[in-house]
């Protein structure tokens, strides 16, 4: 009796306490909706059942030895018998009371969340308690009840100290007391589980209805309220989705109206800018067109040029192309001597900017050939100085535009006479020879860099070759390369990267120009403008091997012996003229007509050679001093450094330098 007395005192104690702790826990948790604050209501309430099954598991805790103490201050004495209970009791009954009052607590705190402004509100940073440790802890617990009061049992019966006077009785008390927990907990368990269900079920159902205002309640802090946030995540998409979807089923004939008028609008632009970009391809084509003239009537060269430019339009009922290619001839006399001077050149970039670099190129070109036919100084020159002035001049132009317009180009001048061509390669594809029946490049030549780039090796090379009677020259540019032979297996096209396979064309077509490009375009399909110049030298005639004057060189050398200098510069400048190639004669030319105080035309002969040979020393000595003479130390001094940046010991070097006062002397 006196055990159970303190019992009830003690359960009584730890029930009003349960009691004034959930009080004031809700009134809190109140207090938040109260104050608007409906995330950190829905907070506390969710994990209301939580802290419910720890304070059901402390009251037990407590109360439990709270009871033994008042029994044993009662009796004053510790009875193990009675004692000894308390362990199994906890062990016993605070799990069952744990999952009890859990599933219990979270089954009230299903209504007041289904309000509507709580059903679908997200709760992040919530502790979450998946149905795996609901359902383990649940189990262990039922398990724990059998299994502790078996313990007892057998410790009571081993002790002695238990006796059954009807066992039947104590048997049915038993399975009451294990019957009615497992019944309670598993109907907890399920009613969670169906309710959870239900709602996705319910919700589900309504949203394949096609009622897309449904929500999901997340009511628990479970897998079931997780599943519930994802799921209105996908309501509310689903519901965005067809919303759109219907606006543009309801409006989409008016949007394809406006959207067929956008295009034909836009439509209608595109066609006024086609046309007018049109227009200026066709104005830019006529300004290109009178500069790709040929103006020839010379009986031993003839020329024939071909030209296809990329970039094909249509302007109104007027078809044409654009694009950076230009081929041009004309005729030209320089001191009194007749010759052909030619140009085949490539701008940098496709239609209107390699046009506008070709007109460019076309324009500064035919305006030092028409200079040089209106000012008897200019026609004074020799050829080697015209195309060194020339290549001055276009590269002063094109570089004006700071790197922005580039152009490729091979200049010649050919002697109408001898067929000696002296001629210059800004970057463009060398020069082929077309001679006996066999094609090949011209042999040591050299390049310059392309006109418009500035400090990148910008020396003046000049490169010579004489021609014979029946001999073809063909100047192109890349565009004889630049061809699609085929398609790769990745659909990647292939281009051509022989750059010897224009030899192949010329040879298979005897140099016809017009074979020639039928053979390159059946070659491979043109990916860039493609232009190209036939210069042939008396090509009906025989090849024959030309006598040079040697005469003349020993006339001159017995003028010399009798220092008849003028003579001697006289008769090696005839020999010049007849035989251009040796550079030599150019030397003594100029060293004789100073010696013969002819000092401008001494000058004239030294440039062509320094033009020619700009390694040949004693020519930049002798140039040097013909300056000095004329007055022009600084130009004496600048010749005199190059002398001696290549042979320091020159003996004629130091000569000089010490008639000039120079350092070096």
């Amino acid at each position: 009796m006196t055990a159970f007395i303190a019992g009830t005192i003690s359960g009584t104690l730890m029930l009003i306490l349960g009691m004034v702790w959930r009080y004031f826990r809700l009134r809190n948790v109140y207090a938040a909706l109260k104050q608007g604050d409906h995330l950190k209501f829905k907070k506390g309430l969710l994990n209301h059942p939580l802290q419910e099954a720890l304070v059901i598991a402390a009251r037990w805790l407590v109360g439990v030895p709270m009871a033994h103490v008042m029994y044993v201050l009662y009796h004053e004495r510790f009875d193990w018998a009675v004692h000894a209970s308390s362990p199994f009791l906890l062990l016993m009954i605070t799990p069952v009371s744990m999952a009890a009052y859990f599933y219990i607590s979270e089954s009230v705190i299903r209504k007041p969340l289904s309000e509507p402004e709580f059903r679908s509100m997200a709760v992040p940073g919530l502790f979450r308690l998946g149905y795996f440790p609901r359902l383990l802890f649940t189990v262990v617990a039922l398990m724990l009840m059998p299994l502790t009061m078996q313990t007892y049992l057998i410790y009571q019966f081993i002790y002695g100290k238990l006796q059954i006077s009807n066992p039947l009785f104590h048997i049915g008390i038993v399975l009451i007391l294990f019957l009615i927990p497992t019944v309670i907990a598993a109907f907890a368990v399920a009613r969670a589980v169906r309710a959870g269900l239900g709602d996705t079920r319910d919700v589900l159902s309504r949203l394949g209805e096609g009622h897309f205002d449904v929500s999901a309640a997340a009511r628990t802090a479970d897998e079931f309220g997780e599943q519930a946030i994802h799921l209105n995540n996908v309501i509310d998409r689903l519901h965005s989705m067809y919303e759109k979807i219907e606006d543009m089923n309801q409006n989409l004939e008016k949007q394809v109206r406006e959207r067929t008028l956008q295009l034909e609008n836009t439509l209608q632009d595109v066609r006024a800018l086609k046309t007018q970009q049109d227009g200026d391809y066709y104005l830019t084509s006529h300004l290109l067109r009178p500069l790709s003239s040929q103006e020839i009537k010379s009986e031993t060269i003839q020329i024939q040029q071909y030209v296809k430019q990329k970039k094909q339009f249509q302007f109104r009922d007027q078809y044409g192309e654009i694009g950076g290619d230009l081929c041009t001839a004309h005729e030209l006399s320089l001191r009194d001597r007749y010759y052909v001077v030619f140009l085949n050149g490539d701008a940098m970039g496709k239609s209107i900017q390699g046009a506008g670099g070709a007109i460019v190129m076309g324009t500064v070109f035919k305006s030092i050939v028409a200079r040089t036919d209106m000012v008897a100084s200019q026609r004074s020159r020799f050829p080697e100085q015209w195309l060194r002035d020339a290549f001055t001049e276009l590269q002063t132009v094109f570089a004006a535009f700071d790197g922005f317009m580039q152009a490729s180009a091979t200049v010649g001048v050919l002697d109408e006479v001898n067929g000696f061509l002296y001629y210059f390669n800004a970057d463009h594809p060398n020069l082929v020879l077309y001679r006996d029946g066999k094609a090949s490049f011209l042999p040591d030549e050299q390049s310059t860099m392309r006109f418009g780039i500035e400090g990148l090796g910008n020396d003046f090379h000049l490169n010579t070759f004489q021609l014979k009677p029946g001999d073809v020259i063909i100047a192109g540019s890349d565009g004889r390369d630049d061809l699609v032979i085929g398609t790769g297996s990745d659909g990647v096209r292939q281009f051509n990267d022989d750059e010897n396979a224009i030899l192949t064309h010329v040879e298979k077509t005897g140099a016809d120009l017009e074979g020639l490009v039928r053979s390159i375009e059946d070659f491979g399909e043109l990916a860039d403008d493609l232009s190209l110049l036939r210069i042939s030298f008396r090509e009906q005639e025989s090849p024959g091997e030309g006598k040079p004057p040697g005469e003349l060189l020993q006339k001159a050398a017995s003028a010399y012996k009798i220092r008849d200098y003028l003579q001697a510069a006289r008769l090696y400048s005839e020999y010049a003229a007849e035989d251009p190639s040796r550079v030599d004669v150019l030397f003594h030319a100029s060293y004789c007509y100073k010696l013969g105080r002819s000092y401008e035309l001494a000058c004239d002969f030294g440039e062509r050679c320094r033009i020619r040979d700009p390694e040949m020393v004693k020519n930049l000595v002798n140039l040097g001093d013909i300056h000095r003479l004329l007055g022009n130390r600084f130009r004496a001094r600048s010749l005199l450094d190059e002398a001696l940046a290549k042979e320091p010991d020159n003996a004629s070097a130091q000569q000089l330098a010490s008639v000039l006062q120079h350092p070096a002397a």
